[in-house]
């Protein structure tokens, strides 16, 4: 019985002794690229006034496309109520197979679209501002990454990456009244930062479910540990 004891207590040894060497070890290999940022409420300035002026001009409209009959199109068929153009340009889209398109991107107050150039009426991909959990930035290149985690990531390359951040944490801001996560890499090429995410966050979207890494990591350790202990006591 001492023995089995004795074996007891080496099984719990060894997974409190990996716990140590994950929280530590690995933690520390996984964050050494990335620097967290968080504006703090008081650096964040909201915009005092997102009305829309028609006769304004928008200076982040580069493409100029504000007042195009493609564009109030595209708000008719896929848009809201009250929405309106807050930025327009072109940039480069990154699929998952690492090939680069030139696409166009439209944020408006209230989503982002995706559509081919000179398409401006169709888009390929439109992403509610408030279904953002993340943005990664590399601080070596121009590419960015938009975490959406109900669909899939949006990976973008644009010299005006900054001032696209800057515009999507400020919407984002105003429609949750919570700040969004900005990651900032040294990487150069983004790649496979939808793990970086599921790090970060600790949950895995499954449909409608979120399912919650490190509990799940805990119960299969939990489940493992019983299943040692009874095969020590069956081997008694």
């Amino acid at each position: 019985m001492t023995t089995v004891i004795g074996r007891i207590i080496e099984v719990l040894s060894y997974l409190c002794f990996f716990d140590i060497y994950y929280n530590i070890v690995v933690t520390e290999e996984r964050f050494q690229h990335f620097a967290f940022t968080r504006k703090g409420e008081s650096k964040i300035r909201i915009l005092a006034k997102m009305s829309h002026q028609s006769n304004s001009e928008n200076k982040h409209d580069i493409l100029g496309i504000e007042h195009s009959s493609q564009l109030l199109s595209l708000f008719k068929k896929e848009g809201e109520e009250n929405e309106y153009l807050i930025l327009s340009e072109k940039l480069i889209k990154i699929n998952r197979k690492g090939k680069k398109q030139e696409r166009v991107l439209i944020i408006t107050n209230k989503a982002i679209y995706n559509t081919k150039i000179g398409k401006y009426n169709k888009s390929q991909r439109r992403i509610q501002i408030t279904d953002l959990a993340m943005i990664t930035v590399s601080t070596t290149s121009h590419e960015f990454v938009l975490h959406v985690p109900s669909e899939y990531d949006y990976h973008l390359c644009s010299s005006n990456s900054a001032a696209i951040v800057e515009k999507l944490t400020k919407l984002y801001n105003k429609q949750t009244n919570a700040e969004l996560l900005i990651v900032k890499s040294d990487l150069q090429h983004l790649k496979d930062v939808k793990l970086l995410y599921l790090f970060i966050s600790g949950v895995i979207c499954v449909g409608q479910y979120n399912i919650d890494i490190f509990c799940l990591l805990f119960i299969v350790r939990f489940l493992f540990c019983l299943f040692v202990i009874d095969s020590l006591f069956a081997s008694e």
